[in-house]
Parts: structure tokens; C-alpha cells; sequence
């Protein structure tokens, strides 16, 4: 079975609010906390797939199970030196006199784009890389052991090193620790995980599903204040959390925050502090947005009234009327076979894009790689899965090269479609506009603005990100209240929804969208 690991830190969180070395002690605080763990595991539990078990893991666990591990190394090797790649792990190991000048923090934290960076009020990877060579000028001479929370991937690890090189610090590597680990630990010779997992479904620390944490998005010059997004709506779709795909997404997000509302009230009542966000932002914390940052928030927002503004928002998010849109056939028709892609001038070019793509793949004729093409075409799996078996890549990049196409010519618009939809939206201001397409992304694009109407859809699922349409029905029935799929597929397009709970307008005649949409009150 899968595992979903929630692993916790929270009390470390709440110490470095207030430089506060005893709120562990705090029986309340604690309690409270570990109630958090549990409730956010048990919530998890009740979405993630039948195949997957959560399990949740205390931070007093982890910090047990890697000081064994570490003391251990370090009592062994006198002169070995342990690097901690976490801002919380073994902060009070690291307190004590028989350690504190054998253990390094390095401080680095992972952004939106997937690039890693230092983390709020850390100085950059160089400058951290001269103190540690301050602090052991004859680092090259001793054992050397890397600690983090966790190795899966070996990104993090890989990326030290790769920096340590670069900055001129070659390190020997003699150990490398992790609480949890299986596939990462497998990369490193030297790597021992404390607690195995075999088959990794997911893994989030738990701040990362609160305003404490998420993956930093932008930090202001010298990097004294930086923003996150969490891994929860309204600040994100939950694609930090594997919950991009749920439909419980905004129950779920709800559900939590109400959680960490608990914990913050425990909190501010044992210590009497009312905490704002200044108070996150003096700690290290960055604050939390989503990627248009329109979140309104400031450093003397106080926490409780801010969750409790979010909470507002997902509330009046899930009311919002929705339409789904289809595109081929209801925004605009082709010349194809009735009015589709079939035997249209757009179906002609992709597969001349699609012979041209494997010609530069395989340095073949244009009469072999036609050949190859048409055998895709006949192929169970369709032409994109076929490619990217055959040559190793997603079928993302296969779409972004064969499908990036102008639709001028080839997508017969109807009349005045775009003030239709402006006309449309000023009747319903809060509705929300989704496309629905099986296209790829980056024709869906093309096509929009081609249209001019790119900027009245908020979500795109295209080709890319689902089998079957019905899939996308059931996440947003889930979510929403009041949603209405528009399409001209019986099968593909009303039906599917309907099954869910969902509305279906069906534009039977090519050219009835725009009366469809006028009617829309």
C-alpha cells in the first residue's frame, strides 16, 4: 500500500515565534498540537485513494530517531562535523555543549518554480558557505554527515552538494541521514532513512498545509520578507499536497484551517500573546499569498481575523455559478467532418507537425516518419502516448511543438462572440468561466486569444491533465454548488456531467452560443 506521510513540526514552529525554548513543555500547547497531527491525518485519510494510508508522525518521533543516529556518528568520529539541511530539526541538540561546535544549519528552502533558494532572513548559499568555512577551516580533513527530515528524490541533498562544489567546499561525505527515506536513500551509498517507506505516495510537512509554510514564491531585497503559497485553497489548487485532484479540496482546506484556528486560540491563550503577522515575519516566516497575490493581507493583520477571512473566501468561491465550457465545436467549428476535427485543415497540419517532429527525432525520410505516424494513429493508445513512449518525453512537450499552431484560417469564429461573453459577465459578475477541452494546452491558448476571450476563463483543463472529461465533472461537482456544463457532445459533454450532479446546456446547432449565453440571466 502507498503511504501519505504527514510529518509534523509544529511546537518548533510555535518556539520560533517567540524564542520560546519551553513551549514544548506547554502541556496545552502540546496537546493541542499533536491533536492537530491527528485530525489533519484523520481529515487526509477520508480523501486520498482507497490504495493510499496516511500516516502522521510526531516531531518528537523524528527528532528521537535522527539523534540517535547523528550522536551516534559523531560519537564515533571525534572530529566529524553534522550539516543540518532543516531550519527546526535537533535545534536543542544543537543547544547542548557537546555538540554545539560540531553541528552546521545550512538554510534552504524549495520556490514555486521548483528551484531551491535560502530560506526568509538567510543569507545567500556563498555567504553561508564562508561561515561554515569560518567555523571549520579544516572541514576538508573531517567526516562529514548530512541530516535532513527526509530522503526521497535526493533533490535537496544533490543540491547542497552541488552548491558546497561551486562555493569551493569539498566536502567528505561519510553519512547521510534521513527520517524517512526509500527511494532517495537508495541514490546515496552512505544514506540510512530511520523510518522506511516502501511506496511513497506523498509527503508533506505539516506547516506547509497552514500560513506557516508552502513553497516561497518571492522575497524582497536582502531577503527580509518573502511570500508562500501553501498547499491550500484559496493560496493554491493543492498541487503542493497531491489534492489538485480532489473534489473535497475547498472542504478539505476548510476543515484544516479551522484546525490551525484551534491551535493559534491554545496558543495566543497560554502565552497571552495576540499574534500577528509581524510577529511570523520577525521569526523567519514568510507570508502567505496565492500567485496573483490578491489575497489582501499586511504584517499587522492579526492570524485569527485573517483565517477567518479565508475561510470567507472559500465559502463565497464554492456559491459562485460555474460554467464549463467545451471548445472544439462549441466555441468556434472547424472544416472537418460535421464541423469537427476529424478531416479538418487543423487535423491535416497537426499530422504533418506530427511526421516533421519524428523526421527531427529519428533523422528519418518524410515517407518513413508518415509511416510511423499512421502506425501511432493506429495504436490503442493514440498518437501523443505513443510518442512519448517511443522517444521518453511527456506528451507536454509533444503537444507544445505539434500542436503550437496559429488557428487563424482554421477556427471559424461565430459573430461577435467576444462581447457575447463581456456582455455575459456583466450580467454575472461573480460567475466563474472554465474550459473543458480534450486539446492540448498550448492550441487551447492559441485559440482563446485568437477568440479574444482568454481573459474570462480562470481554469483551463486541457488534454493534459485528465483521461476523460467525466473525471473533471466529478472535482468540480465536488467543489462547486451551482455549475453548468455548455458543450455540443451529448456523450462527452452533458451527459457525464448531468450523472454528477451537474447542468447541461447543449449547443445542438453550430452558431447557437451566443443566443445560449445571452439567455443566461
Amino acid at each position: 500500500m502507498k503511504e501519505y506521510s504527514l510529518t509534523q513540526d509544529t511546537l518548533s514552529v510555535l518556539s520560533k515565534i517567540d524564542q520560546i525554548a519551553d513551549i514544548k513543555a506547554n502541556q496545552r500547547i502540546s496537546e493541542q498540537a499533536n491533536q492537530y497531527l491527528r485530525n489533519i491525518g484523520r481529515q487526509l485519510s477520508q480523501i486520498v485513494p482507497s490504495d493510499v494510508k496516511v500516516n502522521t508522525y510526531k516531531e518528537t518521533e523524528i527528532e528521537q530517531a535522527l539523534e540517535t543516529k547523528l550522536s551516534g556518528f559523531l560519537a564515533a568520529n571525534p572530529m566529524a562535523i553534522g550539516i543540518i539541511l532543516d531550519r527546526f530539526l535537533l535545534s536543542e541538540m544543537q543547544q547542548e555543549a557537546e555538540f554545539n561546535n560540531r553541528l552546521f544549519r545550512f538554510s534552504m528552502c524549495r520556490t514555486v518554480g521548483g528551484d531551491k533558494v535560502p530560506r526568509q532572513s538567510a543569507p545567500s548559499f556563498a555567504e553561508q558557505f564562508k561561515n561554515f568555512q569560518a567555523r571549520f577551516p579544516d572541514f576538508d580533513a573531517r567526516p562529514i554527515a548530512i541530516i535532513d527530515d527526509g530522503i526521497f528524490t535526493g533533490g535537496t541533498i544533490n543540491r547542497f552538494i552541488e552548491e558546497a562544489q561551486q562555493n569551493g567546499v569539498d566536502l567528505s561525505v561519510q553519512k547521510i541521514f534521513g527520517f524517512l527515506g526509500d527511494g532517495g536513500v537508495s541514490r546515496f551509498e552512505k544514506a540510512e532513512s530511520a523510518n522506511r517507506v516502501a511506496d511513497l505516495y506523498e509527503w508533506v510537512d505539516l506547516r506547509d498545509f497552514s500560513i506557516f509554510g508552502g513553497k516561497q514564491l518571492a522575497a524582497s531585497r536582502g531577503n527580509k520578507v518573502a511570500t508562500a503559497i501553501p498547499y491550500l485553497y484559496p493560496w493554491s489548487n493543492g498541487e503542493g499536497g497531491s489534492l489538485n485532484t480532489s473534489p473535497q479540496l475547498f472542504n478539505l482546506s476548510k476543515a484544516m484551517i479551522e484546525e490551525l484556528e484551534q491551535l493559534v486560540i491554545v496558543y495566543q491563550t497560554e502565552t497571552g500573546k495576540k499574534l500577528t503577522f509581524r510577529d511570523l515575519v520577525k521569526a523567519g516566516y514568510p507570508l502567505p499569498t496565492n500567485l496573483k497575490k490578491s489575497i489582501p493581507i499586511t504584517i499587522n493583520t492579526r492570524l485569527i481575523a485573517y483565517l477567518g477571512q479565508i475561510k470567507e473566501l472559500i465559502a463565497q468561491e464554492q456559491t459562485r455559478p460555474v460554467y464549463i465550457f467545451d471548445m472544439d465545436g462549441t466555441l468556434y467549428k472547424l472544416d472537418g467532418k460535421n464541423s469537427g476535427f476529424a478531416k479538418s485543415s487543423l487535423e491535416k497540419i497537426v499530422l504533418k507537425n506530427a511526421v516533421r517532429f519524428v523526421m527531427s527525432r529519428e533523422q528519418v525520410s518524410f515517407e518513413q516518419a508518415a509511416q510511423i505516424i499512421q502506425t501511432a494513429q493506429q495504436d490503442e493508445i493514440g498518437i501523443s502516448n505513443f510518442i512519448s513512449l517511443r522517444y521518453g518525453i511527456s506528451c507536454e512537450e509533444y503537444f507544445n511543438e505539434v500542436w503550437d499552431i496559429n488557428p487563424e484560417g482554421i477556427v471559424n469564429s461565430f459573430r461577435d462572440l467576444k462581447k457575447v461573453f463581456v456582455s455575459m459577465k456583466g450580467r454575472n459578475p461573480s460567475a466563474k468561466l472554465i474550459l473543458l477541452t480534450t486539446a492540448p494546452k498550448v492550441w487551447a491558448e492559441r485559440v482563446l486569444a485568437y477568440l479574444g476571450i482568454a481573459e474570462y476563463f480562470e481554469d483551463l483543463y486541457t488534454g493534459e491533465k485528465f483521461g476523460q472529461k467525466d473525471e473533471i465533472f466529478r472535482i468540480i461537482a465536488g467543489r462547486y454548488q451551482n455549475a453548468t456544463s455548455i458543450g455540443d457532445q451529448i456523450e462527452t459533454d452533458i451527459l457525464p456531467a448531468r450523472a454528477v450532479g451537474i447542468k447541461g446546456i447543449r449547443v445542438a446547432v453550430s452558431g447557437d452560443l451566443p443566443d445560449i449565453l445571452n439567455k443566461i440571466k
